[in-house]
């Protein structure tokens, strides 16, 4: 453990680091107020280098702060972390429109977390696993064309196109809602998927009488369901805190931002049941010396969600961890509020 002076010391040297982006010296330290002479000073800095905290530049007599400098002030010495009025201002209004969908204020808050930080937001909603299959119904668009409209948990709808089998009825359309109403609506996504893989097969004959691109149509509507949703923000900004010369690098995390499940896999892994700050761990080799930070945040049915931030190491620890926290509490209030109008059919989901 720091005593008092090394932790006031390392506290200082961080935020004139992420500041100002320059080694600093002993001198610098006494200057901004620590009350200890210089040569003091530099037995602590020698201490904290001692212990792997900070490092020496080549091109400077000054320190900064190592990747274990980083993890130890997120870990012991950001106890509690407030939000400036221009940063809340900004989080609160995303929020101040009306939406019709869920999944359109988790975007919301992946764009605005993004915007302010400069940095790469995700937001996840709560594991698949999880949701239950709570609607659906089928709008015919003409003797072609159809929409369905899947429902889970109540309130997250999702739309699919769909154009009919050749072999199809307009009345096959019934039957097929009333195949998802009997076989799986009240399910979790789970056991839907299980269904569909294994008992709709051997039902479809029942209700159809040419069964002829039933099942792939069955599958079409469904897939998107049974994916992690990850809203992402900010893809670009990834170019500020790469190697900018490495652009096979630049072109992996790219891609990488796209692969939905090992995106949500790795920031599930690290999550805890607090925010909680990832520093240059290298879970994944594309993350190695960056800093992954993630705050779980409530779904209405006793249910979690994560928002997550993807930055350099030497990023306003104190900034972004208070806008994390203040993010967490507006996106859950404006969840529940969004709940409670669903619920009461103030308007209805389209």
């Amino acid at each position: 453990m720091l005593t008092e002076r090394q932790m006031a010391i390392l506290n200082l040297l961080i935020k004139i680091y992420t500041a100002e982006g320059a080694p600093i010296g002993s001198k610098r330290i006494v200057e901004e107020g620590i009350k200890a002479s210089s040569a003091t000073i530099r037995n602590e800095l020698s201490a904290l280098e001692k212990k792997g905290l900070i490092q020496k530049e080549h091109t400077s007599s000054g320190r900064v702060p190592s990747i274990e400098g980083f993890r130890y002030f997120a870990e012991f010495m950001l106890d509690s972390a407030g939000v400036s009025e221009h940063d809340f201002r900004m989080i609160y209004h995303a929020f101040e429109p009306d939406f019709f969908k869920q999944s359109d204020i988790l975007k919301s808050a992946a764009n605005v977390l993004a915007e302010l930080t400069g940095f790469t937001a995700f937001v996840l909603s709560n594991v698949t696993s999880e949701r239950i299959l709570t609607g659906f119904s089928i709008i015919p668009l003409n003797t072609h064309a159809a929409m369905a409209v899947l429902i889970t948990d109540n309130t997250n709808t999702t739309t699919k196109f769909f154009n009919l089998p050749k072999t199809f009825l307009s009345k096959d359309l019934k039957l097929l809602e009333q195949i998802v109403h009997d076989r799986l609506l009240g399910n979790p996504l789970l056991a839907v998927h299980y269904k569909i893989r294994t008992e709709l097969p051997q039902l479809l004959h029942r209700y159809f009488k040419v069964t002829i691109g039933v099942m792939p149509l069955f599958e079409h509507l469904f897939e998107d369901l049974f994916e992690e949703e990850v809203f992402v923000s900010g893809k670009l900004n990834a170019l500020n805190y790469i190697d900018s010369a490495d652009s096979d690098a630049l072109k992996r995390l790219y891609q990488f931002f796209g692969e939905t499940d090992e995106v949500a896999s790795i920031i599930r892994e690290i999550t805890k049941d607090r925010l909680t700050v990832d520093i240059g761990d290298g879970r994944h080799s594309l993350f190695q010396d960056l800093s992954l930070i993630t705050q779980p945040y409530d779904i209405p049915g006793n249910k979690q969600g994560i928002i997550a931030m993807l930055g350099p190491v030497n990023l306003d620890y104190v900034r972004i961890v208070g806008m994390m926290s203040a993010m967490s509490k507006l996106l859950s209030l404006k969840l529940y509020d969004y709940d409670r109008y669903v619920g009461s059919n103030h308007y209805e989901i389209n």
